[in-house]
């Protein structure tokens, strides 16, 4: 049903007829103007600002004040960031130079600069006591109540505060403002930050020790700052606004990619995420637009540019735990991760070929599971469906079966493909489906192997172990496929010492076993005879190897070189007496593992 009120209401805010109700931040700033621009009474007024560091208080005010200048040429305003300053009297002069009445208070004083020089030992016609003299600062307690009408000054960085500056110094110099001159006043703090500041200067201050009296009022800012703040502060609000989306459209001007997909991502991980932060948020955005090219290829797919968009949140923001939209879509991070230090896309032609490539792999892959989410839904399809003919649930197996059989192991499970290959050969003659099932294993173990050997992935593989398992006659073809991936062949001396190696050094090894396993026992007894080098790199391994209780690891590899020198020294009687202390050594290995 139609309501006829809300679009009356709606029309009517559009005519300017309603007024729209203001946001929170609309009502923050209307106070803060009344109080602070708008306020008639002539005295001093002193309003905190405070929130979480990054939240945009300070762009917030910067957004507010910068309008009202532009309409207000009475008003004089001077923005004062405490980070830097190293003096009260250079926050003083300061003040003098942006207050905009540099001539008049110049002015209003001249007849008193004669005084201050001849206190100071200054000449007549010293010039030094100009706008850049060091005793700029004294001008400000000269300056009559009328030449500070109008005048708002913003105090902001209280975190950022220098060691050699006194807290109280600058908030008694804010009392003073206040109380004496009439100014009004705005502090922009974040008092969470001065306990850390706290302990930031107390670290530096203990390096000096002719600083130590510094020590209770330079590392105490944040209990100093609550002792003065019921003395001085008048009104007090909390910028804590849930504008994300706000802020994010406001700095995400270029069209990078789907702007919602990139609000989202930021939300869905607001817990790891300093959401508030405004800095934080500039930087990411500043650090997709580093990424523009990437996001702009049209040979780049969607999938991939949203993993490139995780990928540079999890680095920009620096935190773990994120939900991942794709576990499987890995991006190269060390090129990511450097380009992001600094500044600057590395290797631009490595990273188009890396993300144009993975797109296509994801885009084969969803492929293939579209087909196992197809087989898995076609027999409950046969079983609950009346209509669905035996001939119909054949023809559809045999679509996602027959011309798949290189991808199927890797979306649906070795029990499941059998499962569907019986219901084939349940309901027709015209498979062989022992030959399908092997067809089907070879192209996998063939991917498995194909781009070189990956000891993690053969190694954890369950696939293969069921494989051959149950397929014993599909073993050697397994081997054959492992050894060619290992290129066990073209292994040389010196590439199978340096696996000999590695694991003593290391202690610890990985692909070594594999390969060193992988090598048969006629390699041994030639390259033995070959080299002595290599015999003795080949003892002492056996050797190492024997130290282990229990289960041995690189068993195979002991195995292959004991009985490669017990087939040497039965060769003849001369090679029979050379290996005859060879042979004692080992003999006695397993009663003194210790030789």
């Amino acid at each position: 049903m139609i309501n006829f009120l809300r679009i009356k209401e709606y029309i009517l805010k559009v005519l300017g007829l309603i007024k729209m109700q203001k946001t929170e931040k609309q009502l923050l700033e209307d106070r803060l103007k009344e109080l602070l621009i708008n306020k008639k009474k002539e005295e001093g007024i002193v309003v905190s600002l405070k929130g979480k560091w990054g939240v945009g208080k300070t762009h917030f005010w910067k957004d507010l004040i910068d309008n009202e200048l532009k309409n207000n040429n009475e008003l004089k305003y001077a923005y004062i960031s405490l980070f830097g300053k190293n003096s009260l009297d250079e926050i003083k002069k300061e003040i003098i130079l942006k207050i905009s009445i540099k001539d008049k208070v110049l002015g209003s004083i001249s007849g008193s600069l004669k005084n201050i020089k001849t206190t100071f030992g200054l000449k007549e016609d010293d010039n030094s006591f100009g706008i850049t003299g060091t005793l700029l600062g004294s001008l400000v307690s000269l300056v009559e109540k009328k030449d500070f009408k109008n005048v708002l000054i913003c105090f902001d960085d209280f975190e950022r505060l220098s060691a050699s500056l006194n807290i109280k110094d600058i908030l008694g110099f804010i009392s003073e403002l206040k109380e004496q001159k009439n100014c009004k006043i705005l502090m922009i703090n974040n008092n969470n930050e001065l306990k850390k500041s706290d302990v930031h200067n107390y670290q530096n201050i203990m390096k000096d020790d002719e600083k130590l009296h510094y020590v209770l009022t330079n590392t105490n800012l944040e209990k100093i700052f609550e002792d003065y703040r019921e003395k001085i502060i008048d009104f007090e609000f909390e910028y804590s606004f849930n504008d994300f989306d706000e802020k994010f459209n406001n700095l995400y001007k270029i069209d990078i990619f789907d702007n919602e997909f990139i609000l989202n991502e930021i939300k869905k991980n607001a817990d790891n995420l300093e959401i508030e932060n405004i800095r934080l948020l500039k930087q990411y955005i500043s650090n997709l637009e580093l990424f523009l090219q990437y996001f702009q290829n049209k040979k780049i797919s969607k999938l991939v540019k949203q993993i490139l968009i995780v990928d540079i949140m999890i680095y920009s923001y620096e935190v773990e735990n994120f939900q991942l939209i794709n576990w499987y879509g890995k991006i190269d991070s060390t090129l990511i991760i450097d380009s992001l230090k600094k500044g600057y896309i590395l290797e631009k032609d490595y990273l188009h070929s890396n993300l144009e490539m993975l797109s296509q792999k994801l885009s084969a892959e969803k492929s293939n599971f579209d087909i196992a989410n197809k087989l898995h839904k076609i027999p409950d399809k046969f079983s609950f469906e009346v209509n669905y003919t035996k001939e119909e649930y054949i023809k559809d197996l045999k679509e996602c079966i027959i011309g798949h059989e290189d991808i199927l192991l890797e979306v649906i499970s070795l029990d499941n493909l059998k499962y569907y290959l019986n219901e084939l050969d349940k309901y027709s003659s015209e498979f062989n489906i022992k030959n399908i099932l092997d067809e089907c294993a070879k192209k996998y173990i063939d991917k498995i192997f194909k781009d070189g050997f990956d000891a993690k992935k053969h190694m954890h593989n369950s696939m293969i172990q069921q494989i051959q398992n149950e397929n014993p006659h599909l073993n050697k073809y397994v081997e054959e496929k492992r050894s060619e991936a290992l290129n066990i062949n073209g292994l040389s001396e010196e590439e199978i010492i340096k696996n000999y190696h590695n694991p003593q050094e290391k202690s610890s090894w990985g692909i070594e076993e594999e390969i060193l396993n992988s090598i048969n026992l006629e390699k041994h007894i030639k390259f033995m005879k070959k080299s002595p080098q290599y015999f003795e790199e080949a003892f002492e391994f056996a050797r190492w190897i024997n130290r282990f209780n229990g289960k041995k690891p690189f068993e195979k590899t002991y195995q292959n070189i004991i009985e490669a020198i017990n087939i040497i020294s039965s060769e003849n009687e001369e090679m029979k007496a050379k290996m005859e202390r060879i042979k004692n050594i080992i003999d006695k290995w397993d009663d003194n593992k210790s030789i």
